[in-house]
């Protein structure tokens, strides 16, 4: 038990390694949360474990019978299929998240027939149906009708932001991209804003602004 807890420890500080500093970016707290994923191409900490659990439903169908782990996925997954509603744990989670991202027909040729998709297809597959449909999804929560002309000219649902882009190629004018890159921040998140009445100034804390007047 104690050398499984030792390899989660480990394999929880590989994957925030991996996961992008989004502070350092340099957004405030009210900026919208699908600009700034948006702006270093990656998905919220909710969606990228999805992606982890169903790689791992993955590994666990393609896995050999002779292993123990095999044997116990199999016995959980007849339990679950036979109605036991006292069941809960991974299988449960693994099918939430199946129907989530609309899946399920995998699991249901497996159930009937054995077969699973290969690890390179199994992937291929998670990442259109969650990672890139998420991205997607949060692309559309920021452009609209009014900022489309020029923020689709800031955001790439396959990349990172192109502001950030040119940060890394062209240092000597990071500090005006870093600047732009707020503004534009700003501008897509003015719905969590409070205008002032005296001054028209947008803010995040109203009372603290007129206090300050």
């Amino acid at each position: 038990m104690a050398r499984i807890h030792e390899r989660g420890n480990g394999q929880t500080r590989s994957c925030s390694k991996r996961l992008p500093k989004v502070h350092a970016t340099g957004f405030k707290i009210y900026i919208s949360s699908d600009f700034v994923l948006s702006s270093v191409n990656t998905v919220n900490i909710e969606t990228i474990v999805d992606f982890r659990k169903l790689q791992f439903f993955g590994q666990l169908s393609r896995l050999a019978s002779k292993y123990l782990a095999k044997s116990i996925f199999v016995n959980r997954l007849t339990s679950f299929y036979n109605g036991d509603i006292r069941q809960s744990g991974f299988i449960t989670d693994a099918y939430r998240i199946l129907s989530k991202y609309n899946l399920t027909d995998f699991l249901e040729t497996y159930v009937t027939s054995g077969d699973f998709p290969t690890k390179c297809s199994w992937k291929l597959t998670l990442q259109t149906h969650d990672l890139k449909r998420k991205k997607q999804e949060q692309m559309d929560n920021v452009v609209n009708n009014e900022n489309a002309d020029y923020l689709h000219n800031v955001l790439n649902i396959e990349t990172t932001s192109r502001l950030w882009n040119i940060c890394k190629r062209k240092l000597a004018i990071a500090d005006i991209c870093r600047t732009l890159n707020r503004t534009v921040a700003m501008c897509v998140s003015r719905k969590f804003l409070s205008p002032c009445a005296k001054c028209q100034t947008l803010c995040v804390d109203i009372v603290e602004h007129l206090l300050t007047l």
